[in-house]
């Protein structure tokens, strides 16, 4: 799950704790621990991912987009960072960055038809 990594069990206990709060809509504290979490290993793009997801939550979609982009630079095949990356586009008026992102989605996964509709 982490990379090679001295402080892997940090890592891994904050992005365990993250994830709980994420779902239990701890939005702060799920910032927290996956913030930390990445901190303690830049590489697990799935903390960096959940990152995204909770600043999302938080309306911090520019930094939120930051993570995503990221995830996408190491799995440009990452379907949910692309669906997050239309939304976010889409909410900032990118019309051509939402296209793309929609595009790149529902090329990953065909049967997907309902990503653009969703509200």
């Amino acid at each position: 799950m982490f990379p090679e990594n001295p402080y892997k069990e940090v890592a891994a206990y904050s992005y365990w704790r993250g994830i709980a709060a994420l779902e239990t809509k701890r939005l702060d504290d799920a910032v927290m621990h996956l913030s930390r979490a990445v901190a303690f290993a830049p590489r697990h793009d799935n903390a960096r991912y959940r990152l995204g997801r909770a600043l999302m939550a938080t309306g911090n979609d520019d930094v939120a987009r930051g993570c995503f982009l990221q995830v996408l630079e190491n799995d440009k095949e990452h379907f949910l960072a692309n669906v997050f990356m239309h939304d976010i586009c889409k909410k900032q008026g990118d019309a051509e960055g939402a296209m793309r992102y929609l595009s790149e989605a529902k090329r990953i996964h065909p049967d997907s038809g309902s990503i653009g509709r969703r509200e």
